[in-house]
């Protein structure tokens, strides 16, 4: 049983997030999660020096690029196969905002995408990630925060979001200490992503460059 000590959550045990390349199928274990009131929050951190958030207008491409970009080694692999009408359906989700994370220099260094229904009073976050070359600079729970709070300030009741044990095995524990408790969670499995070729073989090697 593994505890983070900081939020007191049961985070998933090490083991689930390891992948044998050589088997057929992967098991996945996904997990909800919600922070139900805002007194929940931890609040807003600020931002490594230089370090910035965007809100974006919208647009389809981006969130494709970003899917690709950031989600490979983390094997995103629902939506690859999406049409741009996909594309543009998704980015039409209510309330669907697009932010990007730079570096002091400008690079893009991360993105995050959330919708909010306003009948229910639920937000999203859709998809949230850091670029490979982002990763390490303690800019990760910061971004995270920032985003969150914008969601609240939107005037949202709750959010929801997802993560699985194809994630970076630290996201579970980056989501417990900005307030998300377990909702629910299923475990599954799916196809060797690389045999598959789904995801390349570079991909799971920045994968395991990451983990390291």
């Amino acid at each position: 049983m593994r505890i983070d000590a900081e939020s007191g959550a049961l985070l998933p045990e090490a083991h689930l997030y390891a992948l044998d390349l050589d088997a057929d199928h992967w098991p996945v274990y996904q997990y909800w999660l919600m922070c139900r009131d805002v007194g929940q929050f931890t609040g807003v951190k600020a931002l490594p020096n230089g370090i910035t958030v965007e809100e974006l207008n919208p647009t389809a491409g981006f969130a494709k690029q970003m899917y690709w970009d950031v989600g490979g080694p983390w094997i995103w692999g629902d939506k690859r196969a999406y049409s741009d009408a996909q594309w543009l359906d998704y980015t039409a989700l209510p309330g669907f905002r697009q932010f990007k994370l730079c570096l002091k220099d400008g690079t893009l260094a991360g993105f995050a995408e959330t919708s909010f229904d306003i009948e229910s009073g639920q937000a999203e976050l859709e998809y949230f990630g850091l670029l490979p070359q982002a990763v390490g600079l303690k800019a990760g729970s910061a971004f995270l925060s920032q985003i969150i709070g914008k969601l609240w300030d939107g005037g949202c009741s709750r959010i929801r979001l997802s993560t699985c044990t194809l994630d970076h095995p630290g996201a579970f524990r980056v989501y417990s200490r900005c307030g998300f408790e377990r909702l629910s969670s299923h475990s599954t499995s799916v196809p060797n992503a690389v045999k598959a070729r789904i995801i390349s073989s570079q991909e799971i090697q920045i994968r395991t460059n990451l983990l390291r």
